[in-house]
């Protein structure tokens, strides 16, 4: 058996050339490659000097080295010595160092004495030259045009390589592809990434990727380092990193290997050498006579260098099967055509690659043109053949398949390659102003051949240029018309004026049919997505497809059904009917899909998409229908499209800033972008959730939603209906009910969504229906009820009340009833609900849901509503039996008359002593019998004995919620006696001492809110404090009270906690500052009232609505002239700041703060300011902006 070192060098450059024609052949870069094209780029030695000289100052200064921190950049030293030999002494010395520590554990040990892992990043990044687009490399202050330098890194990338691994952190590889139109490849650093189907479009970063503008704080989402380079990175690899190890090793069992820009000692080399080691050793099992030959290979090592071996190098690249090939050989350099220089000549080693590579593409582009060609013509067989098929046999079909097994699915997968680049040959902008366009015919061609088999591309800047190319010319060629009209179907955005200009321009050139049908459907989609109630023209699929769109856009389904049930659609629109259908008649699909209609529909990406399509639709987990044939097309799937523009299209990037330089980033996506997603949709076609598939997160489609719905708010409407995430919902129907762009056109959308859940002849799903109830219980907040008022009443009366003892809260009928209830003052719903209530609670038992209704009803005192209700209220009375009673009767005092409030007093007393008081029923008990002494005694009697006076909860050692009842505000009706407060007060110490004992703040114990109840102890204890003066131990309980509220609320004190960002703390500081304002007046807190104008007006997020709610009540009840106002100079700064848009950027319920801030907008005008805010919040009040309920009993 012979050796590798002796296999003849052409023999093995040939053999490489084979494998790369066969495409078994990838490639590993090291840093060698890129100090080849660049001296700024540096080798292991070069990046870890200043490290060294960092760690080992001291040495190397006794040995005569000067060592200058150059305090410009990070870590980086000026390392001088005198003589003549100096740069060669400082050289040996340092690698002198670097080979006694290792050169892994030198920057270990940098981070030890940093003691941040960060430094290591920080190093690396700062050791590393930034490219620019003017072709220049910058480090250390130095800048060097890269020039002809890089010309064997763009020869390097066009080989045919199956993949491309690099060890190196810089990105200049991506910037040289970049530089030579070469868009396809994409660095990455993620096992996410990862895979086999893909890795001819990626750079694979092994060991990290220069992040300059730090976008990422990781390397393949390790947290703890962004770069591979110390000796535990190396150690950790293996196992953290998987992906990448198994991606190389399954790469060297597919294929062979060039290493390109490694010295055969670098740390890099020998660990991934290492890794491999079994993989590159499985030919030596072979053990034939004539083993190793040139075909035996596996691994070829380029050295452009020739540098002598040492014979322990030798002996490890012949142990490990590695082959050196030199370029500096004269055969090799006579083979690939190499000019001879001499051996000072700076570009040799660049001069050598690049004859090298340029070499190995020859025979590669020559295939490649082959197989261009050929592309081009099983184009235009499939397109015929699609057609042959409409009319053949399922048996014909599978024999002309059969014919060409194969070739269909290779040659999408060049064609999808193939597009992007090919956009980037296209065309140049040239002239001053870059207004001029050279197209290059050949590539225009080929892409517009390509469009006509490729239904969804991912757009890019080069299609995006030459649209804006295209806006500013006055005229266009017919070229020039086809590249515009196949760029704007290609990046799917929406269009403003310009470029329906252009669209307009591109009609006029264009005479062909086919191609005037698409600028049909680009026009025909803008005004589906800005104005879907505008008719359609025509009777093409393309027409028809998008009619049927519009009417789910206005929610017309009864229409909708039948113009579906009409159209009989080609294979190409097919699965888009289906998509519809699925919306009003599920049942229906299941007698049209069938594998028959699949196999009809051609090319096979489009085949494959629609089953996958076709499963969803089924509702079939496992899958109904097999995609095993397309597994070479998995990459373009409609959950990979899907996961492009909705991940990667819409994800801000995020930067990371040093201390002090602020971030002012936006992190809402691009309205363009946003387009985009929607027309996917469109074109797919697919919708955020399809039956149980979840198609869009929640989170991605809110994105989409944020940018568009004032835009297009039918598109996002309709869509928005299919998501059943009832908070996502809410969220969308409250952008839309404060959207002040959108408020006069709500009406209209309200008044189209309760047609559709209303008309029986509307055909609509079951979770469309309830996912638009939930929207529209947000939209009618901003809606006069006039527009709906008599929808919710036919509700109530034909679907709820039927349903009425099946009913449960979590109902959408019955919340979007109590939402209606709550926004409406229409007396005839009322006294319906009202009467319809009364009559048959008894009998159901939902006593909770009618608290409900009765509780949002928006009735004052209405002599209509309450002679209407009066015979069923009068009998409910009579036979009144238990306490949930009072609490029902308790929502409706305001219609009760004089003498149903006298009949209900009289049934206290006898009542009382079964009933007992519990804490939801004490309200409405005490307000019935206040006005009978005698049944108001009972209460005061039956309260005192209660055990749920001051309950704490805590029973044995488990703790539950505290359910006391509230006495402290009803303290000025109660009127305790001396003995009665005494009575009150022994409870409330027995209640007190296991609180305080057991009670220690933990979280558990915080979910039960026992702060609540020892503030409602702490607040009796000051309001008696004058009966309960000479109290034993008073002032110790008093006091260890306040500390268990401030440890229950993180408060400290009043000065301290004012300036809090913990809401728990902030609340309980308001609270607190609200007691002593009562108890010592305004005047004493002015100082405390400014902070927390100051507190909103700087937009603190932190218990907002609780501050401004507290500011709402010292306005109206402690400022009471112009002084008073005068205290507070911030105060009409405030009004004039706040704003329906101000509470919505907060993200704060803008509709209760908007009612806080007419509140405070009317005292302000009643003490005769005058100002934008005081006139903007007047004005919002008087036009009914919203259905306001506070204002409701505040008088004008």
């Amino acid at each position: 058996m012979g050796k590798f070192k002796d296999i003849d060098v052409v023999d093995a450059i040939k053999a490489m050339k084979t494998h790369i024609e066969n495409g078994r052949m990838s490639l590993l870069v090291g840093a060698g490659a890129s100090c080849c094209a660049c001296e700024l780029y540096q080798d292991w030695y070069g990046l870890i000097k200043d490290m060294v000289a960092f760690l080992y100052a001291d040495e190397l200064k006794a040995k005569g080295v000067k060592v200058e921190q150059d305090k410009q950049f990070y870590c980086h030293y000026t390392i001088e010595k005198g003589g003549e030999n100096a740069e060669k002494e400082i050289e040996k010395i340092i690698r002198n160092i670097i080979e006694r520590e290792g050169v892994l554990r030198i920057p270990a040990q940098f981070e030890k004495r940093t003691g941040l892992r960060e430094s290591v990043e920080a190093y690396i990044e700062s050791h590393t030259p930034q490219l620019s687009n003017d072709n220049t490399a910058t480090l250390f202050g130095k800048s060097m045009s890269l020039g002809i330098s890089t010309n064997f890194l763009a020869s390097m990338l066009k080989v045919n390589w199956n993949a491309i691994f690099t060890t190196n952190y810089d990105n200049l590889l991506e910037h040289v592809a970049m530089m030579n139109g070469m868009q396809k490849f994409n660095a990455s650093n993620r096992a996410a990434d990862l895979s086999l189907r893909n890795m001819r479009e990626m750079i694979v970063k092994l060991h990290g990727s220069i992040d300059f503008e730090h976008e990422s704080s990781s390397f393949d989402c390790d947290k703890h380092r962004k770069y591979i380079i110390t000796q535990e990175d190396y150690d950790d690899y293996p196992a953290k990193h998987e992906a990448f190890m198994q991606l190389m090793r399954i790469s060297l069992l597919k294929d062979c290997l060039c290493i390109v820009g490694f010295s055969g000692k670098d740390a890099n080399f020998i660990a991934w050498i290492n890794w491999v080691r079994e993989i590159i050793e499985m030919n030596s099992q072979n053990n034939t006579q004539d083993y190793p030959q040139a075909k035996d290979i596996k691994v070829f090592f380029i050295d452009a260098r020739g540098d002598e071996q040492d014979d322990a190098t030798r002996q490890y690249f012949e142990n490990h099967r590695i082959y050196r090939v030199l370029l500096t050989e004269g055969k090799v350099m006579e083979l690939i055509g190499a000019e001879v220089s001499s051996n000072d000549d700076p570009e040799r080693g660049s001069k050598l690659f690049k004859a090298f590579f340029d070499y190995l593409k020859a025979g590669d582009e020559d295939s490649r043109s082959w197989q261009e060609d050929y592309v081009d013509e099983t184009i235009k067989e499939q397109s015929n053949e699609q057609q042959r098929l409409i009319t053949k046999s399922e048996d014909a079909e599978k024999e002309e398949k059969d014919e060409l097994p194969g070739v269909e699915k290779q040659n999408e997968q060049h064609i999808l390659h193939d597009t992007f680049s090919l956009w980037a040959k296209a065309y140049t902008l040239t002239g001053k102003h870059m207004l001029d366009v050279d197209i290059d015919e050949s590539a225009a061609n080929r892409l517009i051949r390509y469009n006509a088999y490729l239904r969804l591309v991912r757009g890019t800047h080069y299609q995006s240029h030459f649209i804006d190319a295209m806006v500013r010319r006055q005229e266009i060629g017919e070229l020039e018309a086809q590249m515009a009209l196949m760029a704007l179907e290609q990046m799917q955005e929406d269009y403003e004026n310009e470029e329906l200009d252009l669209i307009g321009k591109i009609e006029k050139v264009l005479q062909n049919d086919a191609e005037l049908e698409r600028v049909k459907r680009l026009k025909n989609r803008h005004l589906t997505l800005v104005s879907p109630l505008a008719p359609v023209e025509g009777d093409s699929d393309m027409a028809v497809y998008e009619r049927c769109v519009r009417l789910a856009f206005t929610f017309e389904f009864g229409q909708l059904n039948e113009a579906l049930k009409a159209w009989q659609p080609s294979e190409d629109f097919i699965m888009k009917k289906l998509m519809l259908l699925s919306l009003v008649d599920g049942k229906a699909i299941d007698g049209i899909l069938s594998q028959s209609l699949l196999d009809k529909i051609h090319p096979s990406i489009e085949r494959f998409r629609a089953t996958q399509l076709a499963n969803i639709l089924s509702g079939s987990i496992r899958g109904t229908y097999s995609v095993d044939e397309f597994t070479d097309l998995s990459q373009h799937s409609i959950f990979s499209l899907r996961d492009w523009y909705f991940g990667s299209l819409i994800q801000p990037k995020e930067r990371i800033y040093t201390y002090g330089n602020e971030a002012n980033e936006d992190k809402n996506i691009r309205v363009e972008d946003a387009v985009r997603c929607l027309n996917f949709m469109l074109e797919t076609p697919l919708m955020p959730q399809i039956n149980m598939w979840s198609i869009v997160s929640t989170v991605q489609w809110y994105k989409v939603v944020h940018a568009l719905f004032e835009k297009y708010p039918y598109p996002v409407l309709f869509y928005s209906s299919t998501v059943n995430d009832s908070n996502t919902l809410k969220r969308i129907g409250q952008d839309f009910a404060y959207s002040e762009v959108l408020h006069d056109r709500l009406p209209e959308f309200v008044v189209q969504m309760f047609h559709l859940i209303m008309d029986e002849k509307q055909p609509i799903l079951y979770w469309t229906f309830h996912n638009i109830c939930l929207l529209l219980c947000e939209m009618i907040k901003a809606v006069p009820p006039s527009y709906w008022d008599t929808f919710i009443l036919k509700l109530w009366k034909e679907h709820y009340l039927p349903q009425f003892d099946k009913t449960h809260k979590s109902d959408v009928i019955y919340k979007l009833i109590c939402a209606g209830l709550s926004c409406t003052m229409n007396e005839e719903l009322a006294a319906t609900v009202i009467n319809d209530c009364l009559k048959v609670v008894r009998v159901n038992g939902k006593y909770d849901i009618v608290q409900d209704l009765f509780y949002y009803l928006r009735i004052k005192h209405s002599r209509k509503v309450s002679a209407t209700v009066r015979l069923a209220l009068t009998e409910f009375i009579s036979k009144i039996d238990n306490g949930k009673d009072f609490i029902l009767l308790g929502n409706l005092y305001r219609i009760i008359n004089k003498s149903q409030y006298k009949a209900i007093a009289k049934k206290i007393p006898a009542l009382i002593s079964s009933l007992g008081i519990t804490t939801s029923s004490v309200n409405g008990l005490i307000y019935y019998a206040k006005s009978d002494k005698k049944a108001f005694a009972i209460v005061k009697k039956a309260l005192l004995k209660s055990g749920l006076l001051w309950e704490n909860g805590i029973i044995g050692k488990r703790f539950t919620p505290a359910d006391y009842i509230p006495i402290v505000d009803l303290d000025s009706t109660l009127k305790w006696t001396d003995d009665e407060v005494h009575a009150v007060y022994e409870k409330l110490k027995a209640s007190a001492e296991p609180l305080l004992q057991r009670v220690d703040g933990n979280g558990l114990e915080r979910m039960m809110h026992y702060e609540e109840l020892v503030y409602e102890m702490i607040r009796f204890i000051d309001q008696h404090q004058q009966e309960l003066a000479g109290e034993e131990g008073f002032d110790g309980l008093y006091s260890a009270l306040e500390e268990k509220y401030k440890l229950l609320t993180d408060y400290a004190d009043l000065d301290k906690s004012i300036f809090s960002d913990i809401d728990s703390e902030m609340e309980a500081c308001l609270d607190a500052l609200a007691a002593k304002v009562k108890k010592e007046g305004i005047y004493h807190h002015i100082a405390h009232i400014n902070v927390l104008v100051t507190r909103l007006l700087c937009r603190n997020r932190h218990s907002y609505r609780k501050v401004l709610d507290y500011m709402q009540y010292y306005v109206r009840y402690y400022l009471n002239t112009v002084e008073d106002l005068n205290l507070i100079p911030q105060l009409s700064l405030l009004i004039d700041k706040l704003t329906l848009n101000e509470f919505r950027s907060l993200e704060q319920n803008v509709i209760l703060c908007a009612e806080l801030s007419i509140l405070m907008a009317e005292k302000l005008h009643k003490l005769g300011v005058k100002s934008q805010g005081v006139d903007y919040w007047m004005n919002l009040k008087n036009d009914r902006y919203f259905n306001w309920s506070i204002c409701d009993d505040v008088e004008a």
